[in-house]
C-alpha cells in the first residue's frame, strides 16, 4: 500500500490529466521502469512479466493497484475532459459574448478528448468499447447536471456525501479497508471506472 501511494501513477495524475496524449512514450517508459524497480524491491525480489502485469492490475481485479503511467494515461485525460467540458464550454461561451474567446476554443478543448478516448478504445475489446461508451454516456449526463447545480446554487447530485469522521488529521488513520483508495465503491470516479476497464482486459489475457 505505502509502495502504491508513494510511488505509482496516482502521485502524477494531475500531469496525466492535463497533458494527455501529448505526454512522450519515453517519460511515460521512464517512469514505469522506476515503479517495476519499486515493486520488486517491496517484493524482495525482481518480477516476471506476468507477475509485473498483475500487480499494475486494480485490487478488484487481484492486482496491488500500483497502475502504470501507460495504462493510466487514456483513463485520467479522458475523465479530466468529459468531467469538465459543460463547465469549460459555459464559460467559453460568456467569454465570447465579451469578445475574449479565441477561435477554435471549443476544439482546442475536444482534440485532447478525442485523441485520449480514440487511445482507450485501441486497447479495449469490442465488448469493452460498448461499456466505455455506456460510461462517457452517463459520466456526460452527471456533468451537465453538475454544472446546473453549480449555477443554481446546489450541491452536485454525484457529489458523494461527507463522512461523519472526515476531519483534518482523519486521513492520517483510516477506517478499516480505508486504507486501500479502491476500497470504497462511493469514492469511484469515472477515471477508476474507465481504468478498470482496461484492467479487465488485461486480467482477462493472463488468463
Amino acid at each position: 500500500v505505502l509502495t502504491r501511494m508513494c510511488a505509482d501513477a496516482r502521485k502524477v495524475t494531475y500531469l496525466l490529466r492535463a497533458h494527455g496524449t501529448d505526454i512522450s512514450a519515453d517519460a511515460m517508459e521512464a517512469f514505469d521502469n522506476g515503479l517495476d524497480v519499486a515493486l520488486a524491491t517491496a517484493l524482495a525480489g525482481p518480477l516476471g512479466a506476468e507477475s509485473l502485469c498483475q500487480a499494475k492490475l486494480g485490487v478488484r481485479d487481484g492486482g496491488l493497484g500500483a497502475r502504470s503511467a501507460r495504462h493510466s494515461l487514456a483513463p485520467a485525460a479522458l475523465a479530466s475532459r468529459v468531467s469538465a467540458r459543460p463547465l469549460v464550454m459555459h464559460l467559453i461561451a460568456q467569454m465570447r459574448d465579451m469578445d475574449m474567446a479565441p477561435d477554435g476554443a471549443e476544439q482546442a478543448f475536444d482534440v485532447p478528448a478525442q485523441a485520449a478516448e480514440a487511445h482507450l478504445r485501441h486497447e479495449l475489446s469490442p465488448a469493452g468499447c460498448a461499456r466505455l461508451d455506456i460510461l462517457l454516456g452517463d459520466a456526460r449526463t452527471n456533468a451537465d447536471a453538475g454544472l446546473q447545480a453549480l449555477l443554481s446554487g446546489r450541491q452536485s447530485p454525484s457529489a458523494r456525501p461527507r463522512h461523519p469522521r472526515e476531519e483534518p488529521g482523519h486521513a492520517l488513520v483510516q477506517l478499516a479497508g480505508g486504507e486501500d483508495p479502491e476500497w470504497h465503491n462511493e469514492a469511484q470516479g469515472l477515471q477508476q471506472e474507465l481504468s478498470r476497464l482496461v484492467d479487465v482486459e488485461r486480467a482477462a489475457a493472463l488468463e
